[in-house]
């Protein structure tokens, strides 16, 4: 078995951690943490398209505020298992305690027919703008990923927001798996949560992640999530979610399969909560 670790310093000072601070501390993002990994499988696989599978979120990744830390990815590639490799998120805290925050297998990814990467064209009528979406989560403008969301058949369809601030500077960098359409995707799902139970969620496991076009935030070209209950063709009140990223024309740019959640770990306001899945169902009703 090939092993590798890699190095990645945090700043808590940046945009993609000032600006995504639940209860006031820097916690990296979700989209964040994945790319990481990611990041580091293109270098190991270099020129090879991959899918992240068995993607699981566990202790969150907390940084000081406006100071740094260090995370390290360590890779491990399997003989025998034609390119995969098993990806781990960790860091070591001040106590000297070692804290994983995520774990996930990269594999090649499969060649899909053109006919199964299209959805159909999506007409969003008045939807709920990002104003309101963004007085209940609380992340910054570099996170302000939906310009607006509603309900569309059974579904949650958010917008991606344009002139959205770098997560860098200087930036913007390309990234491997678009952490910002990713990012769009899961508020696109804890949207459709929102609207469905009228209760907040954290992520907690992601079946796969597969991007299929070389499209993100800085390609000027609208893009849409769409997130459904896994399964079921529409949204019912529990269970896995699967979000599509897609242009207007129906093309497929990201797919995230059987995204699972667990409840939020501190308080939201439930009259907030219940104000927003009214809205959020309010266009096409249900």
């Amino acid at each position: 078995m090939m092993q590798a670790a890699q190095r990645m310093p945090l700043d808590g000072r940046a945009p993609y951690l000032a600006d995504h601070q639940p209860g006031g501390v820097p916690l990296l993002p979700t989209a964040l943490c994945l790319e990481a990994l990611a990041a580091a499988c293109a270098r190991l696989r270099p020129g090879m398209a991959l899918e992240a599978q068995d993607i699981r979120v566990a202790e969150p990744c907390l940084v000081p505020v406006g100071g740094q830390h260090e995370v390290q990815a360590l890779l491990e590639a399997p003989a025998g298992e034609d390119g995969a490799v098993d990806a781990t998120l960790f860091s070591t805290s001040g106590d000297g305690a070692c804290r994983t925050h995520m774990q996930a297998r990269f594999r090649p990814q499969a060649q899909r027919p053109a006919s199964d990467l299209l959805q159909e064209a999506i007409d969003l009528q008045t939807p709920v703008p990002g104003a309101t979406v963004y007085r209940q989560f609380f992340h910054g403008p570099a996170w302000q990923v939906v310009a607006d969301a509603g309900w569309n058949g059974g579904r949650l369809v958010a917008r991606l927001a344009t002139g959205l601030p770098p997560l860098l500077h200087p930036g913007p960098r390309p990234g491997v798996l678009a952490p910002r359409l990713v990012e769009l995707a899961l508020q696109s799902a804890g949207l459709l949560e929102i609207a469905c139970s009228g209760r907040s969620m954290i992520p907690h496991a992601i079946d796969s992640v597969r991007r299929f076009l070389p499209l993100d935030e800085h390609s000027g070209e609208p893009l849409l999530a769409i997130a459904r209950r896994a399964g079921s063709g529409g949204a019912g009140e529990s269970g896995a979610i699967d979000i599509d990223v897609c242009t207007t024309d129906g093309r497929a740019v990201l797919g995230v399969r059987g995204y699972h959640t667990l409840p939020l770990p501190f308080a939201s306001d439930p009259h907030s909560l219940a104000r927003l899945a009214a809205a959020l169902r309010a266009p096409g009703g249900h």
